[in-house]
């Protein structure tokens, strides 16, 4: 491991920003288990690839060039640290976070909760004061200072970045999030339910994320958004939830019906593969 990066020998504390009134975060959020896209599938694309793919489409590719930037950077000079294209974005102290919270755009303390990095998980600590200031001093040297882990000044913000999994225990938020859910899809409930009780016995059910498929002949990736459904009948899930007493399990939702997917077709969208610079798309 390089210096600003660490496979964790003990769970770490710390803080995260979710957006729930995204209803695909606030479902991620609800099940309880947060896992970096590399600890579920490597195919896969996390949040933050995805809008960095949609700014490369957009009028104003400004977000994307930042991002390519720090990427080569990282991949050029800190390889082992965990890139801000695959990572869960965690702040150390909740002081940080507030900060996050009342500097960035974008950012809410009612967002804010307390969170839980797994043993075994892969944490790179950075500063995000070199993010703050790129549009004054952006460019090679200071992706360089931000991929190595350097701090810009005597008053860092520092942030981590995780690759593996990481608890949600925050009951408010997950609350909100599940309020956000059955107003998006009310008729994914029981679903919504099973995947919670999923990710309580490290099953990835219930996991959303974005998923690449090629289009060579229109020169293209067409990015589409999918839902992992492989555990629906495993035999542990099964038995786990029949040991559960009633008042753990949501017995309204789960036995609700119809039981339908969340209809995530409307996020879809397509990039050239002039600005693809991952693996192959399926």
């Amino acid at each position: 491991m390089t210096s600003n990066t660490e496979v964790l020998a003990e769970p770490r504390v710390g803080f995260i920003h979710l957006q729930i009134n995204n209803p695909m975060i606030a479902w991620l959020a609800y099940r309880g288990l947060l896992s970096s896209v590399d600890a579920v599938d490597s195919s896969f694309l996390s949040v933050w690839q995805v809008a960095t793919l949609t700014s490369a489409v957009s009028e104003s590719p400004v977000f994307f060039d930042r991002e390519m930037a720090l990427e080569r950077a990282r991949a050029k000079n800190n390889p082992g640290a965990v890139s801000r294209l695959r990572g869960l974005y965690i702040f150390p102290t909740r002081e940080e976070a507030e900060r996050a919270a009342f500097e960035w755009d974008g950012f809410r303390s009612a967002f804010l909760a307390p969170v839980r990095v797994r043993a075994g998980s892969t944490l790179s600590t950075y500063d995000a004061d070199w993010i703050s200031n790129w549009a004054a001093d952006g460019g090679a040297d200071s992706a360089r200072r931000y991929a190595v882990g350097e701090p810009r000044s005597v008053t860092p913000h520092w942030e981590h970045l995780v690759s593996g999994e990481v608890e949600l225990h925050s009951i408010e938020l997950r609350e909100q999030a599940y309020e956000v859910v059955k107003a998006w899809w009310p008729d994914s409930l029981g679903l919504l339910e099973l995947g919670r009780l999923a990710a309580e016995i490290d099953l990835p059910l219930g996991y959303i994320a974005a998923f690449p498929l090629g289009d060579p002949p229109a020169g293209e990736v067409r990015v589409r958004f999918m839902m992992n459904l492989a555990d629906a009948q495993n035999p542990a899930l099964l038995a786990y939830m029949e040991s559960l007493p009633p008042e753990r399990v949501n017995g309204t939702d789960l036995h609700r019906q119809p039981w339908l997917l969340p209809d995530l077709r409307a996020r879809e969208f397509s990039v050239p593969i002039s600005h693809w610079i991952w693996s192959s798309p399926r």
